[in-house]
């Protein structure tokens, strides 16, 4: 699939690919069942600046995007499950802060677990954080709740993930609230993999004002597989003036005991399948003798956690960390930082390893490719998924050839500053004046 348009951001919009002849004849008889409540709702309220004929050309929208004066004042409700340890969620808190100090009104709302603490969450520190809890299936009574609190003053919602995205819309059509505006990010591919998740997924994209994606890869997917309409692009950024290289923060290794000629190698993810933690630990029992030593660091949390604790039990070069509070200095004190999962969107922990100057192994999945400039030089060493041999493999050669990690770890960090949080920080703000100034047109 090729990119149709650029719209007021350099972002790549993928559109209009057809679905599956299963997926057609039964979008009505799934629609008229799931979607009965909402069905005498305005119909035209939907994609209002989606599609490519509305947004090209337009002067005037173009003015008031370019206008920071546009978004302040705005009142921004940020849409997700819970905020444990993941990229998702460090993402949303970062720009609801910032949209914060620009003079707008961000709030966190949260349905399937509350905050509970540091040790298992993100802090969102001092933005309002609301909980409305969500029951199993198709909750009505949740939609109604969410209804009302759009309702009380929200500009725009903005939703990630397709569950999230599918109540915002829902909330918004029972509500009938044509102020307000809805976003959606994709941060990674759906979690529900049922026809009848994918139609109300894209019946609910089909209603969003715009519909985002944290790579082009992802972005392609979800439009060719049926899952949204049309699809823009914005990559997830950096904060240079936080991670940026330190050779002299060795906090961590004195934290865990780590000699000084060891090699430290991280690995940063939420425990869950996808993440592939069994490779890191094929790995590390492929590298238990190895000269220098080499000692892995697991950083996160998930539903994985103690099983994967339990399978290592007898590798003693293996570390997990359930809570890194100073991300930064940890990645300032690993040598090498790995990824292996099976898929991914714009890893955050990669990110950010790049912008320490860290040498880098990931797998080539989603937008990690992109990241690591594969088209032309790579920043780092890319390995396809599911070959945990090729990973040992790597980590191996790396841990004796200082002269090539450090190499590497300058490359990454040239390269991170095409990914800063400004530039993404930026992107969002013109969608979220973009998006304000049409729903109240």
């Amino acid at each position: 699939m090729q990119p149709i348009a650029e719209y007021y951001f350099p972002t790549t919009v993928w559109h209009g690919c057809a679905q599956s002849p299963y997926l057609r004849s039964n979008e009505a008889a799934v629609n008229e069942k799931v979607f009965e409540s909402v069905a005498d709702s305005d119909s035209s309220f939907g994609t209002i600046i989606g599609g490519a004929q509305l947004v090209e050309g337009s002067d005037s929208l173009l003015h008031t995007m370019q206008s920071s004066s546009a978004s302040r004042g705005l009142k921004v409700l940020h849409l997700l499950s819970r905020l444990q340890i993941g990229g998702m969620e460090r993402a949303a808190i970062r720009l609801a802060k910032r949209g914060v100090r620009e003079g707008m009104e961000h709030v966190l709302l949260l349905f399937d677990k509350p905050f509970q603490s540091r040790e298992f969450d993100f802090d969102p520190g001092c933005l309002p954080t609301e909980f409305v809890p969500r029951g199993p299936g198709l909750d009505m009574s949740f939609a109604r709740k969410l209804a009302k609190r759009i309702a009380h003053g929200i500009d725009i919602v903005h939703a990630y993930n397709d569950s999230a995205i599918f109540y915002a819309a829902l909330a918004i059509a029972i509500g009938r609230q044509k102020q307000t505006g809805l976003i959606g990010t994709f941060c990674t591919r759906p979690s529900h993999v049922t026809v009848g998740a994918r139609i109300s997924t894209r019946w609910a994209t089909g209603r969003a004002d715009r519909i985002v994606a944290v790579s082009d890869e992802l972005a392609s997917w979800l439009v060719s597989t049926g899952w949204a309409k049309d699809c823009s692009t914005i990559c997830r950024g950096v904060d240079l003036t936080e991670f940026f290289p330190d050779t002299a923060d060795r906090s961590w290794r004195e934290k865990l005991n780590v000699p000084e000629n060891a090699i430290l190698v991280g690995h940063v993810a939420r425990f869950a399948p996808i993440k592939r933690h069994q490779d890191v630990l094929y790995a590390a029992s492929q590298l238990r003798g190895a000269h220098p030593q080499v000692i892995f660091a697991l950083a996160g949390e998930g539903p994985l956690f103690r099983s994967i604790q339990d399978q290592a039990r007898e590798l003693n070069n293996v570390i997990f960390l359930s809570n890194v509070g100073d991300i930064p200095s940890f990645l300032r004190s690993v040598d090498i930082l790995i990824l292996c999962s099976e898929h991914e969107g714009t890893p955050q922990a990669l990110l950010e390893g790049m912008a320490c100057g860290r040498a880098i192994i990931a797998t080539t999945v989603g937008g990690v490719p992109h990241l690591l400039g594969a088209k032309d030089v790579p920043v780092g060493i890319l390995i396809p998924p599911n070959h945990p041999h090729l990973l040992a493999e790597h980590i191996s050669n790396l841990s004796r050839d200082p002269a090539k990690r450090s190499d590497l770890g300058k490359l990454a960090e040239e390269r991170s500053k095409l990914f800063s949080f400004e530039q993404e920080w930026e992107k969002y703000r013109q969608l979220y004046a973009a998006v304000a100034q049409h729903t109240t047109q």
